[in-house]
């Protein structure tokens, strides 16, 4: 699975569909890597946060999760989104 990170910098009349495909073109491309599939998100504005935690939570049974990424893409923000969802509330 790839996040696509900072969503909200392209503009909203942008289709998500095709920003999800080029991401995979991208990725068969440059790094020969089939990405099943593309979660496009925005940590500042909360866009499809809740579907990335539900994927999440459905892939990691046992696996470590590891967030990679270019610097200033948005990484610490997502983390911290993470952080904030997955707090011990006890």
């Amino acid at each position: 699975m790839v996040v696509g990170n900072k969503r909200d910098l392209f503009p909203k009349e942008m289709d998500d569909e095709v920003l999800k495909e080029h991401i995979r073109h991208r990725f068969r491309k440059q790094a020969n890597l089939n990405v099943r599939e593309v979660i496009l998100t925005s940590s500042i504005e909360n866009y499809n946060i809740d579907e990335l935690f539900q994927k999440i939570d459905e892939l990691r049974a046992r696996h470590d999760v590891y967030v990679i990424g270019f610097p200033n893409s948005g990484k610490t923000s997502l983390v911290n989104c993470l952080l904030r969802h997955y707090q011990n509330k006890t």
